[in-house]
């Protein structure tokens, strides 16, 4: 049995791909009958299809060279080697196409049982976005192809999501086995046509697959693969190099894939001198253009990565401004191209959805359309005759029999039918091959006698979009007998445009233009020089797109997660990069849409705990000037741009942030160089600039400064630690974090306590008598907050968390039934809404006559008539299975012996703060005491049954809490800030890096706390 080869090393000290073409001209067929230069036996196999078409230029340069008529190999990714080097079964039915996908999942959801729709589609009609169910099969079409990836399918997910993820079994095993059955009968569908699917044909092909014969794999660069691809080189048994000196062969299978424990550890180590922060967009796009001046003549020597393609726009804007031609090896999407405006426009035109005929705007749209506009009779005319229609009458669509009723609408008429006659397309119901016709000749009509210059931008895009559609509508004419269904030409319209959005149109071949490539495209490239763009969080390194039917928890669950992984491989990449050429990476603190970035891992993970509060100033401070504004800088870049010999260009390329880090602290007082931290005063940066190789925390003397209040919530900042109460509360400094796409826990709170408070005010309008009546008047409440809160309406994810959240008010409705019929009813509420919780307030006098003010917002107080008692109510959401431990007195305090450790004191201070409350006091009811109150929480866990009040805080810790809160106010006004206590360094990053502490170095410096765990230097 014959056994892989073991792997061939190519230092990264150079670029790659030429010593790759060196490698397989001259050494690769050594020892075989094969000529030198006759590859066409060999198959290379590389991570990218821009890499195998500069492997090919460099092979056909070699061989030129060398006087050889070059017999080039076949050069294609891994997904495109298993195909043409595993035959598949003689059973296998042959690989279905994009397009025979979509409808073959629009087909097998329009067969689903109501029983199983309801379950994958579970929200409440209020919320249900206008046809809902194309969005529904676009999101789980890239569920199955995710997790078809990983050698899964929908129904092995719901064999073992009760499991993994026993906590929401009850919610999650429902819909997967419905999306089980979907997929069956997808497949039965695809089947039927003759097709399969790619996941199950890749899977075919890879387990059951015979071997071609007669041809030798060479495999390249290639670091990562999904599990499934194990089986390809179990069985071709490929040659494999490896990029990477033979030091780090540890880090590498015998496929060459990367080993992600081993490259964690090994982040890359970014120097000062390489990296070049920035404030925004503008910026970075202005230090590109400054950092390529030195290649004016020489662009092919010089690339610029875009690790985040929205600022592409702004950037190819700048460089074209002073004359630089770039092109974007990612190509120019369909979407929003001339082809599309016009497909679009006529989908909306014969959209009769929701009216008997065309909106106005529709119409006009396709009037102005270019492409439309031409062949109109007296267009001008038409679009005001559209206009006055629309100001007098106001209708909401034209209605030819309306129209017909006046005189005056003869030309319009006359006008609508010509461009109904001109589109040559109705709006009655077609078969698949119907519409493909139809909107062929309609193009042929539109173009087919039009002169287009291909070889100018604008002639080489529109040819190559036009040529997308075409090639998808033979293949959807290719596949349309095996589909009986019948749509309107609307919904074909708008189901071809799905599938050709995403589609990119390759940029003209521009030999002296600026390559721009993606990130991943990066280390294939061998210009000697580089500029990363877009170091931050999001982009670099990327973040995991999210589906909203899998969750990050059940991903983890699954093994499915891939964040580490996607880490690792960045790590690798990165330092393969910077060993391999002359690199600067721009760091803005903003990213191209305008947001708040996070420093990016890469830039700090291979520091030292000294470096690390350096580098997390260096990236988070803003700068009131710009990083390369000295006269000597600006001299010698005017210099290179006339010419410059190439070592003044590397040096101002190497050294391109060198104003920024000469200075032996992050930031400088210097007149030219003048940075500031935000919120902090000008004058007072030189005494907070913390010394380069210090670590330890020094607290800013208050000065004018000093604290005047503080809130409840901030007093239990303080008990967990004194330095982040600092950080937070007084310089007022806080994590800037990426937007999430769905609901976090801030989010649902907030939204739960919106519905809650809104029914403390309006409880006596409500039967508080039955659950039931209850139950439907918070769920409205909750969807008419929410279509309020996320306006212009939730989006998909959102919307399952929605129905998530009014599971959690039914059961909240059950206990406030229970709740009630003992006697308990609502005094005062919260309610933002209606602001009739105003912030309660109470000046603490402290010891040495000394006072602070206090603030807080109570939930909710409830008097109960029989009892004679108050209830001071916090409601608590918690979907987790440790709620049921989460009591008062054990999320205020532990004892240890007679040691009390508080943890939060929130309960104790709402009843001091009680007594101030309006509506209390005009409540006629006896002031809350100790003696007449219970402290008590209203617990919303998970399981909804379970909602309730919890017991109460125990009465004879409420006066030690008060005694604590004191001592803690004194040592606030005193300027006590510098006990560590606990940090959370995995949530709070940056905020943990300001106090010293290292996530990678957690027992010297701190705590890192996850989950339950939690260590504290004291």
């Amino acid at each position: 049995m014959s056994t892989s080869p073991q792997p061939l090393f190519f230092d990264w000290k150079n670029p790659w791909l030429p010593p790759l073409a060196t490698y397989l001209l001259h050494t690769w067929n050594q020892g075989t009958s094969a000529s030198q230069e006759d590859l066409s036996s060999t198959v290379v196999v590389l991570p990218g299809r821009r890499a195998g078409r500069r492997l090919l230029e460099l092979l056909a340069l070699e061989a030129e060279k060398e006087k050889w008529n070059l017999n080039p190999p076949s050069i294609v990714t891994l997904r495109e080697a298993v195909t043409l080097l595993l035959k598949p079964s003689e059973k296998t039915l042959p690989e279905a196409s994009g397009v025979l996908q979509r409808f073959a999942w629009r087909e097998a959801f329009r067969m689903l049982p109501k029983y199983h729709r309801d379950h994958i589609q579970p929200f409440s009609k209020k919320v249900i976005p206008p046809r809902s169910s194309e969005v529904l099969i676009g999101i789980i079409e890239s569920l199955a192809e995710e997790i078809g990836s990983k050698g899964l399918d929908f129904h092995t997910v719901a064999v073992r999501v009760g499991e993994v993820f026993p906590e929401s079994a009850e919610r999650e095993q429902p819909r997967w086995e419905a999306l089980a059955y979907l997929q069956k009968t997808y497949r039965k569908m695809m089947a039927s046509w003759g097709y399969s699917d790619p996941a199950d044909f890749l899977r075919s092909s890879l387990t059951h697959g015979e071997v071609s014969k007669g041809v030798r794999v060479l495999v390249a660069g290639v670091v990562e693969a999904p599990p499934l691809f194990e089986s390809f080189f179990e069985k071709i048994k490929p040659a494999v190099i490896i990029i990477a000196p033979k030091e780090h062969a540890a880090g590498f299978t015998n496929h060459g894939l990367l080993v992600k424990e081993y490259w964690l550890e090994h982040p890359p180590v970014i120097q000062d001198t390489e990296l070049l922060p920035c404030e925004r967009n503008e910026d970075q796009a202005k230090e590109v253009v400054r950092l390529i001046t030195p290649f004016k003549d020489r662009r092919s020597e010089v690339t610029v990565a875009l690790p985040d393609s929205s600022t592409l726009p702004l950037l190819q804007t700048r460089l074209a401004h002073v004359g630089v031609t770039t092109r974007w090896a990612g190509g120019l999407p369909f979407r929003g191209g001339r082809l599309y405006q016009l497909l679009r426009a006529i989908a909306h035109f014969l959209d009769h959805h929701n009216y008997s005929g065309p909106t106005i705007a529709a119409l006009s749209a396709l009037v102005r359309h270019p492409d439309i506009y031409p062949h109109c009779m007296a267009p001008e005319a038409f679009l005001k005759k559209l206009d006055l229609l629309e100001r007098e009458h106001l209708p909401l669509f034209l209605d030819k029999g309306s129209l017909a009723s006046f005189k005056k609408n003869e030309d319009l008429l006359l006008w609508i039918d010509e461009l109904e006659t001109l589109i040559g397309i109705g709006s009655e119901p077609v078969s698949l091959e119907e519409g493909a016709s139809k909107l062929r000749t309609l193009l042929q009509h539109l173009f087919g006698k039009r002169k287009v210059r291909g070889n100018t931008f604008e002639g080489h895009y529109f040819l190559g979009c036009l040529e997308e559609c075409l090639h998808l509508l033979d293949e959807i004419e290719e596949m349309g007998p095996h589909i009986s269904e019948h749509f309107s030409m609307s919904a074909f319209l708008e189901n071809l445009l799905e599938l050709l959005k995403e589609k990119n149109i390759p940029e003209q071949e521009e030999p002296e233009a600026l390559e721009l490539l993606g990130w991943l495209e990066l280390q294939a490239d061998d210009a000697p020089y580089c500029i990363i763009t877009s170091c931050h969080e999001g982009s670099f390194p990327q973040s995991l797109t999210s589906n909203p039917f899998l969750s990050q928890g059940l991903r983890s669950r699954l093994g499915l997660s891939e964040e580490s992984l996607l880490l690792a491989r960045d790590h690798y990449l990165l330092q393969s990069i910077m060993a391999s050429r002359q690199v600067i990476l721009i760091a803005p603190r903003y990213n191209g849409r305008g947001e708040p970035a996070r420093p990016s891992r890469l830039l700090m993970l291979g520091l030292t705990l000294e470096e690390l509060p350096q580098r997390v100033l260096q990236l988070t401070q803003p700068l009131l000037a710009p990083i390369f504004h000295t006269d000597r800088d600006e001299e010698t870049a005017k210099a290179n741009g006339a010419g410059a010999s190439e070592s003044t260009q590397a040096r101002i390329l190497k050294q391109g942030c060198r104003s920024l880090t000469q200075h032996p602290s992050a930031f400088s007082t210097s007149a030219g160089d003048r940075y500031e931290i935000s919120g902090l005063k000008e004058e007072k940066i030189k005494e907070r600039a913390l010394p380069h190789h210090a670590s330890h925390f020094h607290a800013r003397p208050l000065g004018t400064e000093k604290v005047t209040c503080v809130t409840v919530t901030g007093l239990r900042t303080y008990l967990q630690s004194p330095r982040l109460f600092y950080l937070q509360h007084v310089l007022r400094l806080h994590e800037v974090e990426e937007a999430p796409l769905e609901m976090n826990a801030g989010h649902f709170g907030r939204l739960i306590h919106e519905v809650l408070g809104a029914f403390g005010m309006e409880e006596k309008n409500i039967p508080s008598t039955d659950a039931r009546t209850l139950s439907e008047w918070l769920r409205r409440k909750l969807f008419s907050i929410a279509e309020h809160y996320f306006a212009p309406g939730p989006s998909l994810p959102i919307q399952l968390q929605l129905e998530a959240m009014a599971e959690t008010l039914d059961g909240f409705a059950q206990a406030q039934v229970a709740h009630y019929q003992e006697g308990w009813r609502i005094i005062a509420a919260e309610n933002n809404h209606y602001s009739s919780s105003p912030v309660i307030e109470e000046k603490m006098a402290l010891d040495e006559g000394g006072s602070l003010l206090l603030q807080g917002r109570i939930d909710r107080i409830d008097w109960n008539y029989k009892l004679s008692r108050w209830m001071i109510i916090d409601y608590k959401t918690r979907h987790d299975q440790e709620w049921s431990n989460a009591t008062p007195d054990r999320e205020h305090f532990q004892k240890k012996g007679e040691k009390i450790l508080w943890k939060d004191l929130q309960l104790p201070l709402y009843l001091r703060l009680s007594a101030h409350w309006k509506a209390i006091q005009e409540s006629g009811l006896p002031a809350p005491t100790i003696e007449n109150t219970d402290l008590c929480y209203f617990q919303l866990p998970i399981e909804t049954e379970q909602a309730g009040v919890s017991e109460p805080f125990d009465p004879k810790m409420i006066l030690p809490g008060w005694n604590e809160a004191r001592r803690i106010m004194k040592a606030i006004v005193d300027g006590n800030f510098d006990a560590l206590g606990t940090i959370e360094a995995i949530r709070m990053p940056t905020l943990a890096a300001l106090c010293g502490i290292s996530i990678l170095e957690p027992k010297k410096n701190g705590v890192i706390r996850s989950g339950s765990d939690s260590e504290t230097i004291e």
